[in-house]
């Protein structure tokens, strides 16, 4: 995994494996990807709507989704707020005592980034 680290397994723009936004079901996902499976990382994307002109994104390579997909965990106007999305999970997580189904769908509890 390359780009910048923050430590905590948690990595700004990283380079991804070819096919990684893909919908591939685990089972069919190259091994390369399978090394993100529940690590979140952090996006930078151009906004000129966010305040500092940079909008973060928090995705994780998780179940729960469609066809397995990384799924978006929210999208921050501060470094700091994305950081911390990514130490906490996304908010449908929180509110499963197993962290295996939520009101909102299945996840898997390795995507919390603690």
């Amino acid at each position: 995994m390359n780009g910048t680290s923050l430590g905590e397994g948690i990595n700004v723009d990283p380079v991804v494996p070819d096919d990684f936004w893909s919908f591939i079901p685990k089972e069919n996902r190259p091994k390369d990807h399978l090394a993100w499976w529940g690590k979140p990382f952090i996006q930078t994307v151009a906004n000129p709507y966010f305040p500092s002109g940079v909008r973060y994104d928090v995705y994780c390579l998780e179940e729960g989704t469609y066809t397995d997909h990384p799924a978006l965990w929210g999208m921050f106007g501060t470094l700091e707020e994305a950081v911390q999305r990514a130490k906490e999970g996304p908010p449908w997580h929180e509110h499963s005592p197993d962290k295996g189904f939520s009101d909102r769908g299945p996840s898997v509890s390795g995507c919390i980034g603690k």
